[in-house]
């Protein structure tokens, strides 16, 4: 699954609730799931029996992400000393994104300045491992206007695959632009033509949408 982060306007909220699908072939919906939180969360994913969050770090001295099983209400904090800092930039977005595929979660923490913007690419196994670095990337220029350089973004996850976009602009060129699978570092799957921009992961396959 993939996602953005929240609107300002819905990080407000300090409960985070998890529906079962509904009864459409004549099953009962299970109950709703909830659990509440000290902050607001500002990003969130889900796949599986696995709901990942990112949790502002207002009043918490920290941002965390967490792993949240729904089926034993264990929540878990995945992230470590690296996402802590990520909503201190005066430009930077914070934990961008999340995904999540099984047990793993993959998440971009983007810093930023006036004049240059940064994507590192964190991933934990949950219950298993904590926040690992895979992958950084920075451009520079004017962060309202244009920024050249490398770039990370739209992480996808389902089960055992976890995708992500790389690429490179100049000026309003975009250049090599790929495909990677998430694992202890990134595996190119494609590149070129067709890599832009990765939507959803399911079942080993990768739906990209062409601009």
């Amino acid at each position: 699954m993939i996602t953005k982060r929240l609107a300002p306007a819905l990080c407000l909220g300090t409960a985070l609730v998890a529906v079962a699908a509904s009864g459409a072939y004549g099953r009962t919906a299970a109950k709703p799931k909830l659990v509440t939180t000290k902050g607001a969360i500002e990003a969130v994913a889900m796949d599986g029996q696995t709901v990942a969050y990112d949790l502002e770090s207002r009043d918490l001295g920290c941002n965390t992400v967490h792993a949240w099983n729904v089926a034993t209400g264990k929540d878990t904090v995945v992230s470590g000393t690296g996402t802590c800092e990520a909503d201190s930039t005066s430009t930077g977005a914070g934990v961008r994104e999340i995904a999540v595929a099984g047990n793993r979660v993959a998440w971009i923490v983007n810093l930023g300045g006036n004049t240059e913007s940064a994507d590192t690419l964190y991933a934990a196994t949950v219950g298993v491992t904590k926040e690992k670095k895979i992958a950084s990337a920075i451009r520079t220029g004017d962060v309202d206007d244009e920024l050249n350089g490398d770039w990370l973004g739209n992480l996808a996850g389902d089960r055992g695959l976890i995708a992500v976009n790389v690429w490179k602009t100049l000026g309003s060129a975009l250049e090599l632009q790929r495909i990677a699978a998430v694992g202890t570092g990134l595996k190119t799957v494609h590149q070129g033509i067709g890599s832009m921009a990765v939507g959803a992961v399911d079942t080993g396959r990768i739906a990209v949408l062409n601009r």
